[in-house]
């Protein structure tokens, strides 16, 4: 009777450990199935003194098992967002305070990766700078020095010239190639009142071409023709290759032509002839104004072009000159020797001239 009844005793534990079991295991593993409800554990008296059997731990002490549902029955079913963090936060041992730390040395790193790439690019753009400027220096460091001995060695060409009719104290040349050919008077003209030299000093102005390997002063006729000189055939014929044009600086730049002859009665009556011609020739070329101009007459077209010269005398030498109404001389010629015609403006000019050449007669003697 005994054993019988404790074989019924133990089949009714193993019926309601496995019952027990199974709630465990829905209360652990919960379904998602929307019809799920969980079971209501009826309160049922405890056996104190009987234990529960399991097939593989053997038997479990009440107390135990009511610890067991009663943590079950505590135990969340939905795991939110929240709960997450907080599990986490809690496993971690971390808090609010960490996570705001944390997260400002991540803004720290970040920031100072990019003053880190702010630096490289700067860096990278002082070395492409730093390059360029050496290739410049390189470059010039080997250009100045091959332009210094090109220019160093570059052949100079002399200008070949005549002896000076006289000695000016400095001299200019004139390329033909640089110039507009139609208009050489007023180049030369504008050339002379553009010029700066000291007061009481003579710079002759040459015009020279090239002719063949050498550099020459053009020849007088080669001169005329550029002046356009309307000159009659007997003073033309008679006119030597050496000449000189250039400035005085006396009250102003005084423009001068110096021509040499071969016959001074070719020549004497030469210029008379070309009295007609010469204040329209040197107009141009000498910068010559007419102050009186502007009271000539309709009747007088000729005013401007054809001017009447006078004697003068001027250091014991015989001269012709125009003159405007108060005595002022505009234009003057004169022969002071067998070989030599001086035109000019001015007769501080022609005797600054005068002298030169009498010092240079003196000289060569």
């Amino acid at each position: 009777m005994d054993e019988e009844t404790k074989q019924q005793n133990q089949n009714i534990s193993k019926d309601e450990l496995v019952k027990a079991n199974e709630n465990l295991s829905s209360y652990l593993n919960p379904s998602i199935s929307e019809s799920f409800k969980l079971p209501v554990l009826k309160k049922e008296e405890p056996v104190a003194e009987e234990p529960f059997v399991s097939e593989n731990t053997g038997a479990i002490p009440a107390q135990i098992y009511q610890d067991l549902e009663q943590a079950v029955r505590r135990s969340p079913i939905v795991r939110t967002y929240k709960s997450d963090v907080e599990e986490t936060i809690s496993s971690n041992h971390m808090s609010s305070v960490n996570i705001a730390l944390a997260e400002n040395k991540r803004m720290m790193e970040r920031l100072n990766e990019s003053k880190t790439a702010e630096k490289k690019d700067k860096i990278n753009y002082t070395i492409i700078i730093s390059a360029i400027v050496l290739v410049i220096l390189g470059l010039l460091a080997f250009l100045v020095p091959l332009f210094l001995v090109n220019k160093k060695y570059t052949p100079v060409v002399a200008v070949i010239r005549t002896s000076p009719i006289i000695t000016p104290d400095s001299t200019e040349d004139l390329n033909l190639e640089d110039l507009d050919l139609t208009r050489i008077p007023k180049t030369l003209s504008e050339r002379v009142d553009q010029q700066s030299i000291k007061v009481g000093t003579v710079r002759g102005i040459y015009l020279t071409e090239q002719n063949g390997t050498e550099r020459k002063v053009i020849d007088i006729n080669r001169f005329i023709s550029l002046l356009k000189f309307n000159m009659p055939d007997t003073l033309a014929r008679t006119l030597k290759p050496d000449y000189l044009f250039g400035m005085y600086n006396f009250d102003g730049n005084q423009k001068f032509l110096i021509l040499k002859i071969g016959s001074y009665d070719n020549a004497y009556s030469g210029m008379l002839t070309y009295e007609v011609d010469m204040w329209k020739n040197f107009r141009d070329l000498f910068g010559l104004v007419d102050p009186d101009v502007a009271l000539a007459t309709t009747t007088d077209p000729f005013a401007d072009v054809v001017k009447s010269f006078k004697d003068i005398v001027i250091k014991n030498k015989d001269c012709r000159a125009v003159e405007d109404s108060r005595g002022n001389i505009l234009l003057l010629y004169c022969i002071p020797d067998k070989e030599t015609i001086v035109i000019t403006t001015s007769s501080n000019t022609f005797k600054e001239i005068l002298l030169r050449m009498t010092a240079k007669q003196t000289v060569s003697q």
